[in-house]
Parts: C-alpha cells; structure tokens; sequence
C-alpha cells in the first residue's frame, strides 16, 4: 500500500480530509499529515492522526524559485511583495526546506496531496516533492458546487487545465445527459446525501498554551489568539443554497464579482480591475451592443467591502444582486462578464457566453473570450457571436468527468470520498492501489434510480 503526506492540511478543511483519510487507512495505506505549522500540527494530533511537523531551521541552498513563492504570500496576505515584507517570506520559506527534504527522503511518500491552500510554502511542498521524484496532486474547490478539481500541477492559473487549448478536446465524446444532470443539479439546488459530521476533538489547553507562548516569543501576534481559537474552523457551517431572483426579463449581462481576497485575483490575476471600473466598463458596452439592456451585478460569497457596496449602489442602471442568486443569473443571463469566477462555468452548461479578463480554467479560446476592459464592447460582441457549442461540451465532458471528482468540499458524501480514494490511488501506480472494489458514479448525487447495477 501507498504512503500518502497531506501537506498543511487546512483546519477549515476538517470534515473532507478526516473522511478521506479514514478511507484510505481503511484500505491500507498510510497517511501522514505532513503540517508547517505548530497550531496546525496541535489540531491534527488532537484527532488522532499521525502528524509530522516541519520546524524551521537554517536556511540552505535550493534551486527552488522562493522569490515567486514569496510573492504569492505577500499577495494573499495582502501586502506589496516588495522590499522588506519580501525579503522575510523568502526567509522563512527557506527555513523550511531542510525540514522538508529530511521528511521526503526518511520517510519516502509515495504521494503529497495538497488541498486548497495555494501558499507559498505548499508550492514549495510540491517542487521539493519534484526534486525528490515524488508524485503530487492539487484538489480544491471545483467550477460546480459540490464538486472537487484535481490537478497534478496545482489550482486554477498554476493547473495543467489553465494550459491546454481547443485542440487537445478535439477527440472527446460528449457526454449529453451528464451535462444536462449536471445543470439540472445546480439550478435544482441539489444537495448531496452527506455524510454524518464528525465531532472535532479541541486540542488540550495545555497544548494551546503551549503553541501560543510560542507565538509570543516569536513576535507573531496574530499566532497567539489563533493557538486558542484556530480549531473552531474546522466546525464551518455548510454553504448557503442557492435562491431564485427576480431578474430582469430583458437580455442582461451577469457581471460576476469576487472579492479581493480571492487567490484566483491576487495570484492570477495580479493586475485584474477593481469591481467598480468593472461593472462600469460593463455599463459602457452594454449601451453599444445590442440585443443587451441592463447589468446585473452579482455579489461573491462573503460580500463585498463596504466602500465598495457604497459606490455600486450609486451607479446608475445595474441590479445588485445576492451571491445565492449566482447560478441562476449565470445560466439566464444573455452574456457573461468576469474576472476569473468558476460560476461561469454553470453559465457554459447553460449555453451563455462568457467574457473573462484573466486566467481561468474555462478560459479557452471558442469555449470563453478573453476580454480587457478598454474593449470590453467589441469582446462582448465577439463572444454573442463566437458560438461553439460542439467545442463547448467536449471540453465541459472532460473537465467535469475526468478534472474533477463529484465531491463536497464542505459536504462530502460516501460517493465523493470513493471518487476521490480512487483518484488518489490512481495516481499512486499500481504497486500501491488497493484491490477491493470501491465503487464511484461521476456526476450529481441526482438521479440516483438512473444508475443501473451490473
């Protein structure tokens, strides 16, 4: 059987690698929660698991790019990736090689799963795993609710997905049905029969006290209140569902907001416009391109900043709407503007055409248009009339099929965490995939009657 190293397993992410990890030490391998971080390592032990952590230790050489690392985290913390700030980042990405490298070559993984969690310091996780011959696979949040994407080089921009183009799906068969269930799922506001939620074990106060003394004399502040409460992430509440909106009867643009703390904005994006020139610049093309009329304006999860909110709901001619509305703005709207957001993936189930203004995984030349927002006219009017639904389903047949797992993050069911064992031993080699037949339906929890049994 395989050894299997989750690398800075997220807190957060509690109740999906609790499952999978039970699954796959049920069939055999083992598993190790390989954590970069005291506060998280405390956690995961506090469940019973292995865990190792990686201190830090002086720095040595590596050929490893940590200034593009670095950046990353300075970006996502929100801070300039620049002089000082930079430097420090580069450093301590640099402590933790040492402690990297003695754990792959003592303990000799035979697979790193990183989840979600695009820091510089699982980048670096991954190249050293490189280095060291040592297969990895990225998962996190899918284009689709209640689904996972798998990649072997990271998430999103940094995905293998992001790279591909056209002609790579050319050979692919289009799975009808599966699309339209897939559809039919999200604007039906299916829920997955999820599994009962495992009761999180709070890590000893002596041990709390411990890491936040730690903190303390390390300089962090920020570390000492998380050794205390850090655990109570791993007790997320489940996502709000869906909600039907009055949407305007007019053909209208779903301009699709995200937050400016969304990874896919700060890392791949670096340079994406803020929402207000956004929906701006939408306003500006609509009024030029016929058959559009109005501008629906669709929040993120989580809302938006308040200065932000202030000047959107003083714009003239846009509807402000809630971020449980989003699916079914995007697969009735007339067109699609965005930055990078996976919720125009439902609008290309649904036939909408989609403008995107960074790198995205459905950005591919005939399925989406690539759009800036000095010509965000003539680029809405070349996606209204660059229709390709025969591109379109090949490449959504094999994203959903065969890049992504039909899995909750948030809510995962039996069927998910099978199709999720399963794509980790694949990735294992035969040598250390366990025999015993597990059984996976790709696709929505709905219709379960339609599968037949052999």
């Amino acid at each position: 059987m395989g050894h299997i190293a989750v690398s800075a397993p997220g807190i957060e992410h509690f109740q999906l690698l609790e499952r999978t990890t039970r699954e796959l030490r049920a069939r055999g391998h083992r598993v190790t929660m390989l954590c970069l971080d005291s506060i998280t390592a405390t956690f995961w032990a506090a469940q019973g698991l292995p865990v190792v952590l990686v201190r830090r230790e002086t720095a040595v050489h590596s050929d490893a790019p940590l200034r593009a690392y670095a950046e990353d985290d300075c970006l996502r913390g929100n801070q300039s990736p620049t002089g000082r700030r930079l430097a420090s980042a580069e450093a301590r990405l640099a402590q933790l090689i040492p402690g990297i490298n003695r754990f792959l070559l003592e303990e000799r993984p035979s697979l790193i799963l990183l989840h979600q969690i695009r820091s510089g310091s699982n980048q670096l996780v991954h190249y050293l795993a490189r280095q060291a011959l040592v297969k990895a696979v990225w998962t996190g949040a899918g284009l689709l609710p209640h689904t996972l994407f798998l990649d072997n080089e990271g998430l999103d921009g940094n995905s293998l997905a992001a790279l591909r183009s056209a002609h790579q799906y050319r050979a692919v068969a289009i799975d009808e049905p599966f699309l339209d269930a897939a559809l039919t799922a999200v604007l039906g506001h299916n829920q997955p029969a999820a599994l009962a939620r495992r009761m999180v074990q709070p890590p000893t106060f002596r041990n709390r006290l411990r890491d936040a003394v730690a903190g303390l004399f390390a300089g962090n502040g920020q570390s000492v209140l998380a050794a205390f409460t850090a655990w109570q992430r791993a007790q997320q509440p489940a996502p709000a569902q869906n909600r039907n909106s009055n949407l305007p009867a007019d053909p209208f643009v779903a301009v699709l907001l995200q937050r400016d703390d969304d990874d896919r904005l700060r890392i791949d994006c670096k340079t994406a416009p803020g929402n207000v020139a956004l929906v701006g610049a939408v306003l500006e093309a609509v009024q030029t391109t016929p058959p559009l009329r109005s501008v629906v304006a669709v929040l993120p999860q989580g809302g938006l900043r308040r200065s932000e909110m202030a000047q959107l709901r003083r714009m003239v001619g846009i509807r402000i709407e809630c971020t449980e509305a989003r699916h079914v703005a995007a697969a009735t709207a007339a067109a699609i503007v965005t930055i990078n957001d996976p919720t125009a993936c439902t609008g290309l189930l649904a036939g909408t055409p989609v403008v995107h203004l960074g790198v995205a995984v459905f950005g591919i030349p005939g399925i989406a248009t690539h759009g800036r927002l000095e010509s965000l006219a003539s680029d809405l009017a070349a996606a209204l009339q660059n229709n390709q639904p025969t591109l379109r389903q090949r490449c959504l047949t094999w994203l959903l099929r065969n890049g992504h797992v039909w899995c909750s993050p948030e809510q995962p069911d039996h069927n998910g965490i099978s199709g999720l064992v399963l794509a980790l031993e694949s990735s294992l080699g035969e040598q250390n995939v366990n025999r015993a037949r597990l059984r996976y339906r790709p696709g929505p929890a709905w219709p379960l009657a339609a599968e037949v049994t052999p």
